[in-house]
């Protein structure tokens, strides 16, 4: 795939997209009028700028509290419409000015809460604000003109949260992540997936060990990450070494490595079409301290990779069936003890350390070991070419040969044998384990001259992806 680097791609966007005014010093309120069928920014509350015109037009509008910045756009047929973060106030977008519209007030009550448009209707679920955390949902009634608590079944499954990944796939509204606030303390939600039935209005909580098995990913990191982006029945997270891509109509997940090269949080963003739209706020680039607008093709930015079989989230089973589970587990060990030529078959030892190949990732005990260098890639991709054999070291001569015309051959052993020596203690750093421990050498059977080594003895399993 084209890999898409944003920071070096910075003049191309400049050109094509709101070519006069790319640069914001405050955040920029960014939406898609449908009316016009015309992307718009507003920038500091007084200036318009459309995509189809370089032309610069004042904003017209009634009174309302705090900046545009600090509302989220909602597009409803034909109409566009604004809503506080924290909820309570409405505004509308009217032939190039603003209108509130609500009778409401300024509630500062669920910021970080999960902001939809279910059936024509706005939504809003959970955050935080004055000093508690939420667990209500609520919808703005445009007859009315006033935000109404909507009476949930089965409530108490899912705490009062803030600060959550969000996903709504037609009447499932699903809440992933997030942080409980109990008094001072903050209990980070690793364990479960919450789904809500917006028909029936019933909560389900659902098994996850996602969080568990990609730490870069932990709700407590969710501030953090780059970006968080729906796409019909994806979800794209992102920070600054991983993408993991999720698809909610399948229950199907996957992790690569973040192939973007996207360095700065993403502040907001819209998918019109083909294009996608995202504002960031870089701390260096030519500008720096700017808000800078791109335009980058979707097709290219949501590339779909080929999903996991592995569920992102199942059902948990009632804890009677794992003692059910235990005594089948016991049984099936005492019958494969009687089978000994079984037994390394199915009772093999988890191995505390898994290279994914695809993706050039490298896992212990579940976390991703970082900083790893290009050389280090080399010798995990020579290993996995040979998974749990001896490797001649003559074979590691080839991968740091320079030129072979020039250098001699006691420089080339030198340089090996320090590639090996630093790959090694990375091991050792991330694992406790000593250096004997995760190499073994031997002479090779038939020369004695030539030198094997086996890598991570019993210690490593190799995947494809």
């Amino acid at each position: 795939m084209k890999k898409i680097y944003l920071v070096f791609t910075f003049f191309y966007f400049c050109s094509v997209v709101f070519a006069q005014s790319s640069f914001f010093r405050q955040k920029p309120l960014l939406f898609f009028d449908k009316k016009s069928n015309q992307i718009i920014i507003i920038d500091d509350d007084s200036i318009i700028y459309k995509k189809n015109s370089n032309v610069k037009i004042l904003l017209k509008h009634t009174v309302y509290p705090e900046k545009l910045n600090q509302y989220l756009p909602f597009n409803i047929d034909n109409k566009t419409f604004f809503v506080h973060e924290g909820c309570g106030v409405v505004l509308e977008y009217r032939n190039d000015s603003i209108v509130r519209v609500d009778k409401s007030f300024l509630h500062n009550n669920q910021f970080n809460a999960a902001k939809f448009i279910y059936n024509k209707e706005i939504y809003y679920f959970g955050g935080y604000g004055l000093f508690t955390s939420k667990n209500i949902l609520i919808k703005y009634d445009f007859k009315y003109k006033e935000w109404e608590k909507i009476g949930l079944l089965s409530n108490n499954v899912i705490p009062p949260i803030t600060s959550f990944y969000s996903h709504l796939e037609n009447n499932y509204l699903y809440i992933i992540g997030g942080v409980q606030m109990i008094g001072d303390r903050e209990i980070v939600n690793d364990k479960y997936i919450y789904r809500l039935n917006l028909k029936s209005k019933i909560w389900k909580r659902f098994k996850t060990d996602f969080f568990n098995n990609h730490m870069s990913f932990s709700p407590n990191k969710i501030n953090n990450n780059i970006a968080f982006i729906n796409f019909k029945s994806n979800m794209f997270l992102f920070d600054y070494e991983s993408q993991a891509n999720f698809n909610f109509k399948n229950n199907q997940f996957s992790v690569n490595s973040n192939q973007f090269n996207i360095n700065y949080p993403i502040s907001s963003y819209i998918i019109n079409e083909d294009q996608m739209y995202i504002i960031i706020h870089p701390d260096n680039t030519i500008k720096k301290g700017f808000y800078v607008l791109h335009q980058l093709p979707v097709k290219d930015f949501f590339e779909m990779k080929q999903f996991s079989k592995e569920p992102f989230y199942y059902v948990e089973q009632p804890y009677y069936l794992y003692g059910l589970g235990l005594v089948l587990f016991l049984g099936f060990g005492f019958f494969i003890y009687k089978k000994r030529r079984f037994i390394s078959y199915y009772l093999n030892p988890s191995l505390p350390f898994q290279y994914w190949i695809l993706s050039q990732a490298l896992y212990f005990k579940g976390k991703k070991v970082k900083h790893l260098s290009e050389d280090d890639i080399k010798i995990l991709n020579k290993i996995a070419s040979h998974p749990n054999h001896f490797i001649s070291l003559n074979e590691f001569n080839e991968m740091f040969t320079i030129d072979y015309e020039t250098e001699n051959y006691a420089a080339i052993v030198k340089r090996r044998e320090k590639k090996l020596e630093v790959f090694l203690q990375l091991l050792a750093n991330v694992s406790s384990y000593d250096i004997k421990d995760l190499l073994h050498e031997r002479k090779n059977e038939v020369d004695k001259r030539i030198k094997e080594v086996l890598f991570l003895p019993n210690k490593i399993k190799f995947i494809q992806k």
